[in-house]
This record gives structure tokens, C-alpha cells and sequence, in this order.
């Protein structure tokens, strides 16, 4: 369904079921919601010349899977707001589905954990998708140019039907929390997501070594959100597979971090004392940046704030005038300083740049930073 015509009453309806007011005390206890949304658009610009843009400057079939609360904090309907918002004047935005969910019970010490059930379910259909919905040819998921991922996959048109099936499937069958509803949307229409829902449990648990359920309590079958407590035996699955998978990801994201940081006494015997001269991209604004454009690596400091190390520099006198070194008042040795992240001043120094390669690409990734972008321009 497009987004850009008038379509007001269908989405309506899939945020405020008739089939929901009674048991939602008229939709009152609705939180959340996860969409799907799809358009053809080039990722990246045709004048991209960054290499996580070859091959993405040209229209592709593109999908969403995102989130929203249905209001804000004071309580006023945000309805498809957040869909809205990703509409273009030019390019069509389609909308496929909408999954509704109640507030999160989880108790994870939120002050306001109201969307917290969708977000927490569209994180783990993100990684089933990418785990298990494996077409011929693969679909992939679009990173920004910086190497972090977007919520947006490459699907060809000619599998939408069988990847929505799927994320219906995975919806109501795999993922806690409990979907309380799925609307599903057509060119001119929409109507209730309809899925063979499995058998759910209460007083089992899964045991990922054995593939199966085991007993904590007297097991006893339920009928379809019967109990907020009761799951299928996938879902109770999938929770295990997304605790071990957060589990290696953050121990992998640690031994990087280890292995790629190092610590002050290594980038200070890398960098103190070697000289370099400033670049427009690196200019403050001020003047002094062009009057004193030699400059001398100072000192290396931990940066608590942002969990990371950041090198200092200052005017290079060996390489100044020395009359106008002798004239620069306070303010302008000041202005004339600077800091730098260790992936920026890597850059600086090409050879330094190759060797220590891997620990150029994890603060580049750390610091969401892309190389041939003159930030000073763009600001």
C-alpha cells in the first residue's frame, strides 16, 4: 500500500483493531508496533566514489524493518508517524505489514519501557533474517559508508511475497514478545495476518543442547496468547539463540577492543614528537589554522567521556616563523591547537596508516568516520 495516497482509514484500522477493543480496553494497552516497509531507490549517490558504494548507485528494492511507540510521553498519538517520516515527495513508499505488541513486561529498569516490546522483537526478527532467510540469490543487508548497518535489506521484488510469509512466520511462531496482532497490507487493502500458530508451554524451558524442552514444572499445553507466560517451543529457542549470540558478539566486540586499542604508552611512543601539516578538513574556522599550519603531536590523553584515546597537538615552532611564533598572543597559540582521534591522526602519516591497518579500521568503525567526506565543507 502507498504511503503517499490517501490511505487513512486502512492504517487506522491496523493500529486500532475492532478485533483488539475489548481485550486492549480500547487499544488502550497497545505500546508498540514493528513495520515493514519497501522502495526502489539507489542506496548511494551515482558520484559515490567510496568503495562501500560500488554497486549501490543504482535503484534496488530496498526493505525496512523498524519500530515505533503509538504515543508520546505525555500520551499523544504518534499513529504511523514514524512511517510517514521516512515518506519522499518523488519515490513511492510501500507499506506491507504491521505487527502490534503491549507494553513490555520484562521489568528491565526502564522508566519508560512502553515501545520496548516491539523494539526488543524487531531486533530479533533483524537477526533471524539475517540468519535464516537464505533465497538464491542471497539477500543482503545495506551498510552506511562508514561500515555500521541500517535497518534496510536488499530483497528482489520477485521474493517479497515469500520474505513476508517468513517475517509473519518468525512473528508470531519465533519471537518474544508476544505479537498481539499483524495487519498486512495490499495496493488497495488490508486484512489480518493469518499464520498456523504452534503449540504454546508453560513450565518448560529449552535446552540448546539437547534441541528440546525440559520439564520445570508440570507441563501444560495453552491455546494462542492463552497466558502471557506461555511460548512455543521455537520461541523459547530463539531466546536461547539471541542470549548466545549477544553473548559472543560482546565478547567479540571486547577481544577487538583489547587487541585493536592498545594503550597510552603505545600511541605515545607512536606519536609524540611527529610533525604534520593541517589540511582544510582539518581548519577550525579560525584564522590561526591557516597562519600556523605546522603542527607537532603533543601529548596522548584517555577520553573517558567517549571510551577512547585522542591525541593533542599544538604549533610546531621548528617549522613557524620565528617572528611570528614570537608574536602569537595566548589566544592564538590556543586556537591554533587540537585533538585528534587515532584513526584521523593515522591518516596523517601513511606508512603508520598501513602498518597499524587493523587498528585503523576498528576506531574508524568506533568513531562512524569516512574517510574522503570534508566534514568542514559539510558542516
Amino acid at each position: 500500500m502507498d504511503l503517499n495516497v490517501d490511505n487513512t482509514d486502512y492504517l487506522s484500522r491496523a493500529l486500532k483493531p475492532q478485533e483488539l477493543k475489548k481485550m486492549t480496553k480500547k487499544w488502550t494497552t497497545l505500546k508498540s508496533y514493528i513495520y515493514i516497509v519497501q522502495k526502489s531507490f539507489p542506496p548511494f549517490s551515482n558520484h559515490s566514489k567510496h568503495k562501500k558504494g560500488q554497486g549501490l548507485n543504482k535503484r534496488m528494492n530496498l526493505v525496512k524493518i523498524g519500530y515505533s511507540s503509538l504515543s508520546t510521553q505525555d500520551d499523544k498519538d504518534k499513529g504511523f508517524n514514524r512511517v510517514y517520516g521516512l515518506r519522499t515527495a518523488l519515490i513511492s513508499l510501500n507499506i506491507h505489514r504491521a505487527y502490534l505488541y503491549e507494553k513490555d513486561q520484562s521489568g528491565d529498569g526502564k522508566k519508560n519501557n512502553d515501545d520496548q516490546g516491539a523494539h526488543k522483537a524487531e531486533q530479533m526478527l533483524h537477526a533471524i533474517v539475517n540468519r535464516e532467510y537464505t533465497p538464491q540469490p542471497p539477500i543482503f543487508k545495506i551498510n552506511f559508508r562508514s561500515g555500521n548497518p541500517t535497518e534496510w535489506w536488499h530483497i528482489p521484488e520477485k521474493d517479497m511475497n515469500s520474505f513476508l510469509q517468513f517475517c509473519d512466520e518468525k512473528i508470531f511462531n519465533d519471537i518474544t514478545p508476544i505479537c498481539v496482532y499483524g495487519t498486512q497490507f495490499t495496493p488497495k487493502t488490508s486484512t489480518k495476518v493469518i499464520v498456523d500458530f504452534q503449540l504454546q508451554h508453560i513450565g518448560v524451558r529449552y535446552d540448546p543442547k539437547k534441541n528440546d524442552l525440559f520439564n520445570k514444572e508440570e507441563i501444560r499445553e495453552m491455546a494462542h496468547q492463552a497466558s502471557k507466560n506461555a511460548k512455543t517451543l521455537r520461541q523459547r529457542k530463539a531466546d536461547v539463540i539471541m542470549i548466545q549470540e549477544k553473548a559472543l558478539k560482546v565478547a567479540k566486540h571486547q577481544a577487538e577492543r583489547r587487541k585493536h586499542t592498545h594503550n597510552i604508552a603505545f600511541w605515545s611512543k607512536l606519536f609524540l614528537g611527529k610533525t604534520f601539516k593541517t589540511e582544510k578538513k582539518m581548519w577550525s574556522g579560525d584564522y590561526t589554522f591557516n597562519k600556523y599550519p605546522h603542527k607537532i603531536i603533543s601529548d596522548v590523553v584517555n577520553d573517558k567521556s567517549n571510551r577512547q584515546y585522542i591525541v593533542e597537538y599544538e604549533v610546531d615552532e621548528s617549522k613557524t616563523i620565528p617572528r611570528l611564533y614570537k608574536r602569537m598572543t595566548k589566544n592564538q597559540r590556543e586556537n591554533a591547537e587540537g585533538f585528534m582521534a587515532i584513526n584521523e591522526t593515522l591518516d596523517e602519516f601513511p606508512a603508520l596508516k598501513k602498518k597499524y591497518q587493523k587498528e585503523y579500521d576498528w576506531y574508524v568503525n568506533r568513531n562512524h568516520y569516512i574517510q574522503d567526506i570534508d566534514y568542514e565543507e559539510e558542516g
